[in-house]
């Protein structure tokens, strides 16, 4: 029996549009012309005019069948899968446009479907031939057309990546490494990669991955092809047995009473993947890198950006203001590459290029023999200074030397050799083995001082050559000297360049400076050029400069820029970020460094030091010399297809983004008013006010009213009144300068009645009318009035409407602002200039018998002024009890404290509903009210306000509303749990223990809600009980520690990371509890039961601290009490009794300052400052005065030090609680540190440091390394279409 195929066509002569899909149905017994007739029927392309070619790789030829070959022989039903055969127009003349089409085949029985975008591109919707041939083409232009003289554009910075542009620029001026970037096809590897991870979602069980490239990896079982062209779509009916096929949509049914489900379209294989691939571009870094290289050599911009490349990183935002180290981005960056190359043909790139090899050794000395160990090499750090070196190396040639110098192995420090099988002298060193094609150094500049225990930065100068001999750093190898040739230690200038460079000097000469630089760098090209064929005579391994990656600034940070030449010009370039400059030769010495200065110390004496900032290089870059191998820089001509391609399909869709931008930036945003609530819509500016009508009525649902009923006008916000109208509602949104949040007001009319014509000659006032039944204000009745009117005017037109007898009004007015009430006076006086009565002002209306000739004047507008002091507020005074006010002032008054508040539902982002309260009312009635809208009680849920991102609880039920700072309009998040009872005060517990050896202070316990009427001593139980509560039930988990009883136990603030007050016991809870939001944190400390405690506001609870100088250490601490007035002599005496030292020196340090290398420079008091007072006034008498110098030396006094003076009232110590007073013995002395043991010290303290994470002023936070992700785990998602059917 005959077997069907099924087969689907994709012809995409209309690219970049979507491909046509056809559908066609052949029998097995069909032969390959008749599958070729039909292919012509269909695509209109004559038989000839195209080629076939199956299978995944679009680099295979074409099927080649016979006419009268069966299809079953040419297409197969052995396997369950489609193939995907590509359709090209072949070398003929069809004109420009080349017609294509993908073809997916397989056997009618088999649900499956078939693979990837096999067209003769590579790429799904490039077309085969060159379209960039024509003059008009962005690529068809000759040379450079740059807006700046250097040829080369710059790449912004973002922030502080400078790090990152000299790098990148650097790889982009690399011809290989710019090439190979090139020559990777991103479109063959997403395709591949997409393929492994559909593979594997349908076969989740399958072990290995589907080969790329064969015909039986290129199964997809889940989604099909099958979608149908609207000509052939009855064909797709015919097998109504099948699964559901790609393109068609999934109805999902809805319970009854719900609302529909909408329908979602089922993509196809290639829709799910180009949503997949644009993902994934985004994240893979070669592609990246491949667009940024392609802007950087085709823009005419000055510079681009680099955002999509740091984004394909995986940084956020506040990445790009965190500068790292070059090396270590070069070094992170080439490992992501090779990750990403994982199975490509780039995946030995960076081995190919920047690898070498070298071997660590031993060799025995005894008997020869020598343990080694191979290890390969991306780069060279080079030390400048070594450890206890007083001067750095001249030049990158010495610290090579050194970096292969051999160490002798002996005495206490000998090897032990396995065949002679004891401890021998040997030798131990480093020896390369190969260089790599591009050499990278790196010159470390950066190190660590270990006399002030600070990081710095080294600008010594070191020299480097142009042209540099590794072959003489081989084993074996030995340097050429060139007779009569300076090396670069020296770098002495040749006679034909000190000639050259006179000239330059020299007024006399009519040269320019450009053409005596260029004479300059032609005689320094052809002096490398005969140091090259020099070189080349000992070996292979020659290399020519060609990178300089410079760092300008000090060991905080600083700046880099790149000096890089170029190949093809030789001529060096300066890219500094967006600025991109030609530099004369001249220059590179200039990165050299500086050489050392002398400072003069303030103690006398001088010493060599670096500068603390300056420019100088950083890391080289060489290119290995090879006539064979060197190739030169890509010229646009020279840029693969597939990449051009991809890079035009993305331009074209960034057009459409960029046309979408453009257009969305035409849109406005107006604010739309209706019945007091307002709504936004979004408008094209180039439409009618006809149109935002329309789309106003739509947003409010008002369609069903006539449209000339209804009608758009502006809306005065401030005084929340309607404005002026649109004459002609047929002339767009920008004849009007109506801009973006404007606000307008739809105004509604009935059939029989006309819109309210606009006066500007008028002005709107409100009326709210007393109801004398109930004492009740109406609603605001506005109207128009005219702005030269009288007040009798007003009251005519009040008794024409509301009834009122002109001599019984009183007419109150609000001042909009303020809320004051003034009564409006005087019937012949203007309301706009005499009574202040503008647009939009509120005014009260009641019936009064006599109107309001009892009011005291004070409280009356008169004429233009108010009688009295006219900023009076409505307050009535004790003197004025008697008077009969109107009910309009105790209102307004009433409305001055009033806000409105709204809140949602519980843990909801919507605030649905609002409530209006008093300012005066209490945290608690505002629950009350909540509890009306929601279906929670009073202790069921919390109040929060803040942002959605940070929110705090509003505790206190007795507060008021004008306490917590709620203005009118606050947004208030309800969330559910049980709130705070009245007098309630949640702590945090932590325990510290001041002599941790870890430098882990502080542990948190657990979270207390505290009585806060309570003492600080009743709190002490009940915390102690509640811990024991928690122990019972497994719930809190501490190891080794164990909880004071209420005996031993003090209570004590915490501030940040440093112990704070002790609180006395008679203290209460709330009084310890600081702030209305926050949670308060109460420390508690273990201190024996026979030692002081705090009794009053003067002891001060610091601790005693001995250094041991003989040691150079630090004693346990000691808690003691010390009194705001005690003297130093008394300090002294009791530092004694307690620990038996008697000449005794004291300082003081806060909590956790104390640096160990410095305290013996520190501030001591020593025992001559704290004479008794009577014996220090007489000899202060006898004394002649002498001016204090400043002069400082260990152990003098540090009044003599700091010129303080010897009276009484400053001889104390100012401390605070939880300070530290340290102390020592002068008598003892002082141990002299090694390097060793600096080392270990600081490493010790920057160790507690961290843990106990004290933050100080000036504190720098630990440098983080540079992290990129590879971006090869982004998902696939589902096969359906975010957008409706």
């Amino acid at each position: 029996m005959a077997t069907d195929y099924k087969i689907t066509i994709y012809n995409q002569t209309s690219f970049p549009s979507p491909p046509r899909k056809y559908q066609i149905s052949m029998a097995s017994d069909d032969t390959w012309g008749d599958f070729q007739e039909k292919i012509s029927e269909l695509t209109g392309l004559e038989i000839g005019e195209f080629d076939i070619k199956k299978g995944l790789n679009v680099k295979k030829e074409s099927v080649q069948e016979n006419s009268d070959t069966k299809l079953s022989e040419a297409i197969g039903d052995e396997k369950p899968y489609y193939s995907i055969i590509g359709i090209k127009k072949s070398q003929g003349t069809m004109g420009s446009s080349q017609s294509r089409a993908l073809i997916t085949a397989g056997p009618s029985n088999y649900s499956g479907s078939s693979n990837r975008y096999g067209n003769t591109s590579g790429s799904r919707y490039g077309n085969s031939g060159n379209r960039y041939g024509n003059t008009g083409s962005r690529y068809g232009n000759s040379g450079y057309s740059m807006s700046h003289a250097s040829g080369y554009v710059g790449l912004s910075n973002q922030g502080a990546t400078c790090y990152l542009n000299s790098l990148i620029q650097t790889l982009y001026m690399t011809p290989e490494f710019r090439s190979a970037i090139y020559n990777w096809d991103f479109q063959e590897y997403s395709e591949r990669l997409f393929q492994e991870k559909l593979s594997k979602r349908n076969n989740p069980d399958t072990e290995t991955e589907p080969e790329v490239g064969t015909e039986g990896g290129d199964a997809i079982d889940d989604i099909s092809l099958d979608i149908s062209h609207e000509e052939d779509s009855h064909q797709s009916a015919e097998n109504s047995n099948e699964p559901e096929a790609a393109g068609e949509t999934e109805e999902i049914t809805a319970e009854e009473g719900e609302e529909p489900v909408h329908k979602k379209r089922k993509l196809t294989e290639e829709e799910l993947f180009a949503r997949w691939q644009g993902k994934f571009g985004e994240s893979s870094i070669p592609r990246q890198l491949q667009k940024l290289f392609l802007k950087l050599q085709l823009s005419e911009s000055r510079a681009v950006k680099t955002t999509d490349l740091t984004k394909s990183f995986g940084w956020e935002r506040a990445e790009a203001f965190t500068q790292h180290d070059v090396q270590e981005l070069c070094r992170v960056l080439f490992d992501a590459l090779e990750k990403t190359w994982v199975g490509t043909d780039k995946e030995n790139l960076i081995n190919d290029l920047y690898q070498g090899k070298m071997k660590d050794f031993v060799r025995c000395l005894e008997c020869g023999y020598e343990g080694s160990r191979e290890d390969s090499y991306l780069d060279i750090p080079l030390v400048i200074k070594p450890f206890g070196a007083t001067k750095v190396m001249g030049s990158i040639e010495e610290a090579l030397r050194k970096f292969v110098e051999v160490e002798h192995l002996k005495e206490d420090n000998q090897y032990h050799c396995s065949e002679c099988d004891d401890k021998v002298d040997a030798h131990k060193g480093l020896t390369f083995l190969s260089f790599p094609y591009l050499l990278t150094l790196q010159l470390k500049r950066f190190d660590f001082d270990y006399m002030t225990m600070r990081r710095i930065k080294l600008n010594d100068r070191v020299t480097f050559p142009e042209v540099l001999d590794m072959n003489q750093f081989l084993e074996g190898g030995s340097q050429i000297k060139i007779a009569g040739e300076a090396t670069s230690e020296e770098v002495e200038s040749s006679e034909s360049e000190e000639e050259t460079i006179r000239r330059a000097n020299s007024e006399e000469s009519e040269e320019s400076e450009e053409e005596i630089d260029e004479e300059l760098q032609a005689q320094r090209s052809a002096e490398n050029q005969r140091k090259i064929e020099l070189y080349l005579s000992s070996g292979p391994y020659v290399y020519e400069l060609f990178s300089i990656l410079i760092h300008r600034g000090s060991a905080l940070g600083g700046h880099y820029y790149a000096y890089v030449k170029s190949f093809e010009k030789d001529k060096w370039m300066c890219f500094n970020d967006s600025s991109v400059t030609t530099i004369p030769r001249k220059k590179i010495e200039e990165t050299y460094g500086s050489k050392p200065r002398k400072v003069y110390s303030r103690y006398g004496g001088a010493s060599a030091m670096s500068g603390s900032s300056g420019a100088n290089a950083y890391m080289l870059m060489y290119r290995k010399v090879d006539p064979h191998v060197n190739i030169s820089e890509p010229t646009k001509d020279s840029i693969p297809e597939h990449v051009r391609e991809m890079i035009d399909r993305e331009n074209a869709i960034q057009k459409e983004k960029d046309k979408a931008k453009a257009e969305k930036r035409q849109m406005i945003k107006l604010k739309v008013y209706y019945n007091g609530e307002y709504k936004y819509i979004d408008v094209h500016r180039s439409k009618t006010i006809n149109d935002a009508t329309r789309l106003a009525a739509e947003a409010w649902k008002l369609e069903e009213i006539p449209e000339d009923c209804i009608r758009l006008r502006e809306y005065q916000t401030y005084y929340d009144t309607a404005g002026k109208t649109f004459k002609d509602p047929s002339k767009t949104l920008t004849s009007y300068s109506i801009h973006s949040s404007k606000s307008l007001l739809i105004e509604v009319r009935k059939e029989d009645e006309e819109f309210p014509v606009f006066d500007p000659s008028k002005v709107t006032l409100k009326v709210f009318v007393l109801n004398e039944s109930d004492n009740t204000w109406s609603k605001p009745h506005a109207f128009t009035i005219s702005k030269n009117a009288k007040l009798r005017e007003l009251r005519e037109y009040f008794e024409e409407t509301f009834g009122i007898p002109i001599e019984h009004q009183i007419i109150c007015k609000e001042d909009y602002n303020k809320y004051k009430a003034k009564i409006l006076t005087g019937d012949n006086k203007g309301l706009k200039y005499d009574l202040r009565v503008y647009e939009g002002v509120k005014l009260w209306l009641e019936y009064r018998e006599g109107g309001g000739d009892n009011i005291p004047i004070k409280y009356v507008v008169q004429g233009g002024y108010m009688y009295g002091n006219r900023n009076r507020n409505v307050n009535m005074s004790t003197d004025d009890e008697d008077i009969d006010f109107p009910l309009a002032f105790a209102h307004i008054q009433e409305l001055k404290n009033t806000i409105t508040v709204k809140f949602g539902e519980p843990d909801s982002k919507e605030f649905s509903y609002k409530v209006t309260i008093s300012k005066s009312c209490t945290l608690l009635e505002l629950k009350e009210k909540i509890t009306e809208k929601i279906d929670l009680e009073i202790d069921q849920f919390k109040v929060m306000k803040g942002s959605i991102n940070y929110k705090v609880e509003l505790r206190n039920e007795e507060q008021t509303l004008q306490q917590y700072n709620l203005l009118d309009g606050a947004r208030l998040y309800i969330e559910k749990g049980s709130p705070l009872r009245s007098g309630e005060v949640p702590m945090k517990i932590v325990a510290f223990d001041p002599n941790n050896e870890e430098g882990k202070y502080f542990k948190s316990l657990f979270e207390f809600v505290l009585r806060g009427d309570i003492t600080i001593e009743e709190a002490k139980t009940d915390i102690f009980n509640h811990f024991q509560q928690l122990q019972e039930k497994e719930e809190t988990a501490i190891e080794g520690y164990e909880m004071p009883t209420p005996e031993e136990m003090i209570l004590r603030e915490k501030f940040s990371s440093t112990p704070s007050t002790v609180l006395l016991d008679t203290k209460t809870v709330r009084m310890s509890a600081r702030g209305n939001y926050s949670t308060p944190t109460l420390v508690v400390q273990r201190v024996p039961v026979d030692e002081p405690r705090k009794k009053s506001l003067s002891d001060k609870v610091v601790f005693l601290q001995q250094f041991i100088a003989s040691e150079y250490a630090l004693g346990t601490l000691q808690q003691i009490i010390v009194k705001d007035s005690e003297s130093l002599s008394s300090l002294r005496k009791r530092i004694t009794e307690i620990t038996g030292v008697e000449n005794v020196a004291v300082s003081s340090a806060k909590w956790n300052s104390i640096r160990l290398l410095s305290l013996p420079k520190s501030l001591w008091f020593e025992p001559e400052d704290t004479e008794d007072n009577e014996s220090e006034e007489s000899s202060e008498e006898e004394k002649p005065k002498q001016r204090q110098t400043g002069h400082y030396r260990y152990g003098s006094s540090a009044y003599s030090r700091y010129n303080i003076s010897r009276k009484k009232d400053v001889r104390r110590l100012r401390l605070k609680d939880g300070d530290i007073i340290i102390f020592k013995d002068n008598e003892e002395p002082l141990k002299e540190l090694s390097m060793e043991d600096r080392t270990k010290i600081a490493a010790r303290e920057k160790k507690l440091r961290g843990a106990s994470v004290q933050m100080k002023p000036g504190y720098r936070r630990r440098e983080e390394g540079v992290k990129i992700t590879t971006g090869t785990d982004i998902d696939i998602g589902d096969e359906y279409s975010d957008e409706e059917q």
